[in-house]
């Protein structure tokens, strides 16, 4: 985050699908961060899908792997 003024994340949607000790985690979320560019505060928006596999780890659910896709992507002057 370094470069990054200030931020703001919001957390959306989720869906767990649950199959024994294994896990199917689909989510949506939102980042904004306000950075620096050419002398200028820029405001860059994402629209972020996580499909994340979880397992059950001594009674805890634990991430074993994640993808990120931005789904959009924007930057304007803010």
């Amino acid at each position: 985050m370094a470069g990054v003024n200030s931020s703001f994340h919001i957390n959306g949607q989720q869906v767990i699908t649950i199959d024994g000790d294994t896990a199917t985690d689909v989510h949506y979320g939102q980042a904004l961060l306000v950075q620096e560019q050419d002398g200028k505060d820029v405001l860059q928006s994402h629209s972020i899908r996580y499909i994340d596999t979880l397992v059950l780890r001594d009674g805890d659910w634990r991430i074993s792997s994640r993808e990120q896709h931005f789904v959009v992507s924007e930057t304007r002057e803010y």
